[in-house]
């Protein structure tokens, strides 16, 4: 007699039972779909939808080649992430051009990315947030062709200015990165506050990349490290957006003119990149020294180009003004001492036997003569007496008043 629950016929179904049960537990833990709808050969749309635990990989659209297209324009219009989830995009050599971390906010119709060349693209969303907190991003797709700029970004000269986020205010360390992630700078290569009129419509201030080096400097510089074309006090400080201590280094756009704020402020970002999708050159504005000193080396001043152009020349010039110069220098200290000899000949005689003619030296064995003693003036007491015991000879006030001495008689022998 068997026991029914222990057949070996119903141990392998509870098994399989088991495990589908815990399949189906995790598929419903991680769910995951995403959608590739081409609408034409030169557009589509990728959502992408993950929940807790889930990743997922998405290799998009190889364009049509007869289009001839050098890029893409990426656009999220929309992105919601929690917690530690992420968002990353990678062009088809694999760099990294957006990652979004714990964005805890959600944008909607607003990021426009340039993706760069190439035939494709792929997008990772990965999320780790609780079953009820759902992470979506929906991505729309399309080329850039050679010469234009992205959806909503505009053209001035070779240039494209775009605003990625809209109803984002960030600060300028912020806004710079995210200039960077979507392989553009912070607006460079204005030439006046007049270019940035036509580009911004609304009154908002706009981050630039322009800024002071050093506040012993009275120059501002683009970030490419080329000087800026208006001055330090050209661009004052806003007392709104600029604390008493901060050189507020910092310039951004704001209804036809340029200010300095604090970097810590929160304003909208202006960025710019080279049209076609062809990736810019990024500058860091924590290397601006380097860029100056490269600036600068690339792009010498007309003087420094004279001179390396005929230094052989300037050299030569050197030698001969110098030299003209020294002989000259020369040439007068020998003429006056000349002059000095002949003021100092007289009658055709060297100078030592003039002066020996004026001052004939005394004969052997005389005696070096004396200027003669002065006489003391009687009428004047005399300073000092050698015997300090015998008292001075009385002061006479009237010399008629002292009496004549009578001669004396002769005596009789």
């Amino acid at each position: 007699f068997q026991n029914p629950r222990f057949s070996p016929v119903a141990f392998p179904l509870l098994l399989a039972t088991a495990l589908s049960i815990v399949a189906t537990a995790t598929a419903a833990r991680c769910q995951s779909y995403q959608q590739l709808r081409i609408s034409s050969h030169t557009s589509a749309q990728l959502t992408v939808n993950a929940t807790s635990g889930c990743s997922s990989f998405v290799h998009a659209l190889n364009f049509s080649t007869t289009r001839s297209s050098t890029g893409f324009s990426v656009a999220i219009d929309s992105l919601q992430l929690h917690g530690s989830n992420s968002l990353t995009i990678r062009n088809a050599t694999h760099s990294q051009i957006l990652k979004v971390t714990n964005f805890y906010t959600s944008t909607v119709g607003c990021r426009h990315l340039i993706v760069g060349s190439g035939s494709w693209f792929e997008a990772r969303l990965v999320s780790d947030a609780p079953p009820s907190m759902e992470s979506s991003a929906l991505l729309s797709v399309a080329p850039i062709f050679s010469g234009d700029c992205p959806y909503g970004w505009r053209s001035s000269g070779s240039v494209c200015y775009g605003n990625p986020a809209k109803n984002d205010l960030v600060t300028f360390d912020q806004a710079f990165e995210l200039c960077r992630m979507l392989q553009a700078n912070l607006a460079i290569d204005f030439t006046s506050t007049g270019t940035l009129e036509a580009l911004v419509a609304d009154s908002r201030p706009y981050w630039v990349g322009v800024m002071e080096y050093s506040s012993k400097n009275t120059k501002l510089y683009f970030l490419t490290g080329e000087p800026f074309h208006m001055s330090l006090y050209d661009v004052p400080k806003t007392p709104s957006y600029c604390s008493g201590t901060s050189d507020c280094p910092c310039v951004f756009y704001q209804t036809g003119s340029l200010y300095r704020a604090d970097c810590y402020s929160n304003f909208a970002q202006l960025c710019s990149a080279p049209k076609g999708g062809t990736p810019a050159k990024f500058y860091n504005p924590n290397r601006l020294l380097i860029y100056i000193k490269e600036w600068s080396e690339a792009n010498p001043s007309e003087i420094t180009l004279i001179f390396r152009r005929y230094w052989p020349a300037f050299l030569a010039l050197f030698f001969v003004v110098g030299g003209s110069i020294l002989g000259y220098r020369i040439y007068r200290q020998r003429t006056s001492r000349l002059m000095a000899r002949r003021n100092q000949m007289a009658g055709g005689l060297p100078v030592a036997a003039v002066a020996s003619a004026a001052n004939p030296p005394p004969p052997p064995g005389s005696y070096p003569m004396h200027a003669p003693a002065a006489y003391p003036n009687p009428m004047q007491a005399p300073a000092a007496y050698p015997n300090s015991m015998q008292p001075p000879p009385p002061q006479i006030s009237n010399p008629s008043s002292v009496p004549q001495q009578q001669p004396s008689e002769p005596q009789p022998p």
